[in-house]
């Protein structure tokens, strides 16, 4: 279509034409649409006897058209949409049945094509108009997962609280499908998760803002809150990990969350956090803030003792289990409730102290979810409040208690007690730096599961434990960790990026010949596995225990995935010094990221395919040591 010269043109695809009541304006050239930035024209703009307004406008059938309309000039406009419609065939028409009766309106016609993406969340214009979501907006039920993804997996885009919704777990992998879409990872599939976040973990708030009113949930499932209270901006003090809230006190402070259900599990949960028992205080709890009233669990503290209301009927008859901790009140103490299958047990500095019978499941009360409480009149301060939809294990709430939250850097002397990544609950690793300074990163979890990382050329002494006693010392040796080379080795030399692909990154081995494990063979897990062992790998290592590499030889570990194998390829990876994992695909460059442009925490979760394509399969953790030979 031609456009006329004196209609404004949008800078984007779309074109917009703004109008007065009054007025109108020749009629436009047939229905065809060659360029969708050439412009389109109203016909007319009339009002009747009763004041309704009706625009008529130039339109085709296989387009939308948004209208919009203001009481300001269109400069100044804040524009606000009227109707979406289908065009029709050549024109388009719409009464205002609201039309101010004296003053002017100005409107303006968006057109839009059925097959864009206004908002980009994978729905096509013309599948929102028909599913009546919002094509402007790309969470139209603000669930917190876009509306493609809703549809994709059968949910509805419009019902934020569904029993389908973005809360739940649809692969039973321990996350939510609002975390899995966060973090780029499959919810139907659960080999597909984000192993860095907490399994199991639904809300999760550091209180380390420092400032201001709001309190974010670092879960990523968006249950954030809100400081309560006479000075609501000035509760933050020291924390045990970095900042905290002082709460109680002259000023009645506490802190609010909306209630949901997650925040209620049902047939297993766990509590966690640290306070400081100056004074009373409420780590956590859904009791009616009104009074004794009723709700399922409180956990208040104080600096004498503890005592934990849990009431799986929430209709406020309950089970009580108090005690002292006989703990220091200016000192930081880790406290714990776990419920599971009827059995209820209290952990203190990582101790179990307490269990009691208590008869489930829980039926959830929907009350908010507090910190602290109203009208405690001492000061107490808490840091680091979780709620988990499983039973944590007694060791993993050990090592949440010894502070295992946060990276250690370690220097000659000192001694870390971690499980390695993935390990068995009752697997336990003591590291001590002989030499060089040592830094343990926890990526692959943020609670429980450490990776050992490290600069240059550090050495550490590592003693393996089973069944969770130190003691039972099962071999004692001294590694040397290496230095990879850089990326920068393989992306800033033409000739080596050009001429060696992800196996030659992955060993660290540079041959500029596109080197291949045994020099070729069938892209077939257990071939290219047995290709490379012979070239020296070292096969089967088990990354779940990294207390393993006690054991071996000088070296890192490598990664091995298949593609479907009707599109025959693999890839190969490397583990890094920090804990991540790099790459590099033929002869691109070396990268930390996968193809969501996220890093790389663990192989086995990674997206190396893009959309659309295989998945890909993961063959096997590689051990690379002094010895290998690639061509």
């Amino acid at each position: 279509m031609r456009r006329p010269p004196h209609l404004p043109v949008l800078a984007r695809r779309l074109l917009t034409s703004f109008w007065l009541l009054s007025g109108a304006i020749a009629w436009a050239d047939p229905c065809v649409i060659t360029n969708e930035a050439q412009g389109f024209i109203f016909e007319s703009s009339t009002r009747d006897t009763n004041g309704l307004v009706t625009l008529s406008w130039e339109s085709c059938p296989d387009h939308l058209y948004e209208v919009h309309a203001s009481d300001s000039f269109p400069s100044q406009a804040t524009w606000m949409r009227q109707t979406l419609v289908i065009g029709g065939d050549g024109a388009s028409s719409w009464t205002d049945t609201n039309a101010p009766a004296q003053s002017q309106r100005f409107y303006r016609v968006q057109r839009l094509r059925f097959g864009g993406d206004e908002d980009g969340d994978g729905l096509s214009n013309l599948d929102e108009f028909n599913r009546a979501t919002d094509l402007r907006n790309p969470d139209s039920d603000g669930d917190g997962m876009p509306d493609g993804l809703e549809i994709l997996y059968g949910h509805n885009p419009l019902d934020p609280l569904a029993p389908e919704d973005a809360y739940t777990d649809a692969d039973g992998d321990g996350y939510s499908k609002l975390q899995e879409q966060q973090l780029r990872t499959k919810p139907n599939a659960a080999y597909s998760n984000p192993g860095y976040l907490p399994r199991n973990l639904v809300a999760w708030w550091k209180l380390d803002e420092g400032m201001g009113t709001n309190v974010s949930d670092s879960s990523l499932n968006r249950h954030h809150g809100f400081v309560m209270g006479g000075d609501p901006t000035g509760p933050w003090t020291s924390g045990y990990f970095s900042n905290a809230v002082a709460l109680g006190g002259p000023s009645n402070i506490w802190i609010q969350v909306p209630y949901h259900p997650s925040l209620v599990p049902t047939q297993e949960l766990t509590l966690t956090g640290w306070v400081k028992p100056t004074g009373q205080g409420v780590l956590i709890g859904n009791w009616d803030s009104n009074g004794p009233g009723n709700g399922n669990y409180r956990l208040q503290f104080g600096p004498d003792h503890i005592e934990l209301w849990f009431s799986p009927a929430g209709d406020g008859s309950r089970t009580t289990v108090r005690f002292d901790p006989t703990w220091s009140t200016n000192d930081w103490h880790h406290v714990a409730i776990r419920y599971v299958t009827n059995n209820l047990a209290v952990f203190v500095d990582g101790e179990l102290r307490d269990t009691r019978t208590v008869l489930g499941p829980l039926v959830p009360v929907p009350n908010p979810i507090l910190i602290g409480y109203p009208a405690l009149t001492e000061v107490c301060s808490v840091d680091d409040v979780r709620v988990y939809n499983r039973a944590l294990g007694t060791n993993e709430i050990a090592s949440m208690s010894r502070g295992n939250g946060l990276p250690i850097t370690m220097i000659v002397g000192q001694t870390a007690t971690l499980r390695a990544f993935g390990a068995l609950e009752t697997d336990i690793c003591e590291w001590t730096v002989v030499s060089g300074r040592g830094f343990f990163t926890n990526t692959a979890n943020y609670t429980v599961d450490f990776r050992p990382s490290w600069s240059g050329a550090v050495t550490v002494q590592v003693v393996v434990a089973r069944s969770g006693v130190l003691s039972t010392n099962r071999s004692r040796a001294v590694v040397a960790f290496p230095s990879l080379s850089p990326l920068s080795d393989w992306n800033d030399n033409w000739l080596a990026q050009t001429f060696n692909n992800c196996y030659n990154f992955a060993t660290d081995i540079r041959t500029d010949t596109f080197a291949q494990p045994g020099g070729g063979s069938p892209y077939e897990c257990p071939l290219l596995s047995a290709a490379a062992v012979s070239d020296g790998l070292q096969a089967e290592v088990d990354l779940a225990d990294l207390c393993h590499t006690s054991s071996l030889p000088a070296g890192h570990i490598a990664a091995l995935i298949i593609y479907n194998p009707f599109i025959l390829d693999y890839h190969w990876l490397r583990l890094e010094a920090d804990g991540t994992w790099s790459s590099k695909p033929g002869n691109l460059g070396a990268t930390t990221l996968d193809k969501s442009g996220i890093a790389i925490t663990d192989p086995r979760t990674a997206n190396f395919v893009g959309v659309n394509t295989a998945d890909y399969h993961f063959c096997g953790f590689f051990w690379v040591g002094p010895d290998v030979h690639i061509k």
